[in-house]
């Protein structure tokens, strides 16, 4: 059986210790591995101990890439699995992201909420819009419904388009097509529904 004849700390920060075993060096692994796997010198390496210790490996590193986008900002699961794979840590992505989901680091309704004011107070979009984003970044269907139904009222959402209209059309009383027509595709692409748009688009050209 294969045995752990070295352990040699790297002098320089982030502090890794390279595994020699019978003499070659096996393997490079985060300072943390020594501990919780009680490696030491001399001690003989099974082919499961192996596969444990590199186990451990993906799992420490996936969660320290994880920690680190999550201290950038919120982050949907979603988000943290794509930039896991992307990183080629897929083989434990599942394992990491239900324990940041049970130590509360990812929670997705926590994150939609987040999402969702911020699209309405910083970019005025309406709730299709907000929706779509959403799906893209894999949030379940009833947290981004349930989301969405706290957020909007359909009285905030007219006023939020009647404040656009204003602001795009700077003050103008007559209305062309022309002019209709950019106002409402604005609109469209801002996530609000055909239906308020049309609501307040009428009131403000009565008016």
């Amino acid at each position: 059986m294969a045995v752990l004849t070295k352990l040699r700390t790297l002098p320089k920060p982030p502090y890794k210790v390279e595994l020699f075993v019978d003499g070659m060096l096996w393997e490079t692994v985060p300072f943390d591995t020594i501990g919780e796997l009680r490696l030491t010198e001399g001690m003989q390496l099974s082919e499961p101990m192996r596969l444990e210790i590199r186990h451990f490996v993906s799992v420490f590193e996936a969660k320290e890439l994880a920690m680190r986008l999550l201290a950038q900002r919120e982050r949907s699961a979603g988000e943290i699995r794509q930039r896991l794979q992307q990183k080629k840590l897929g083989e434990c992505v599942d394992e990491v992201i239900q324990s940041l989901e049970k130590m509360d680091y990812l929670n997705d309704e926590r994150f939609a909420r987040l999402f969702t004011r911020d699209k309405i107070n910083l970019n005025h979009w309406g709730p299709q819009r907000i929706r779509s984003e959403l799906y893209g970044k894999s949030v379940a269907k009833d947290v981004i419904e349930r989301v969405l139904k706290a957020a909007f009222e359909k009285e905030d959402q007219q006023v939020t388009i009647e404040a656009l209209i204003e602001k795009k059309l700077r003050g103008q009383t007559a209305i062309t097509d022309k002019e209709r027509q950019r106002v409402w595709n604005f609109l469209i692409r801002r996530g609000f529904s055909t239906s308020d748009i049309a609501i307040v688009l009428g009131k403000v050209e009565r008016e």
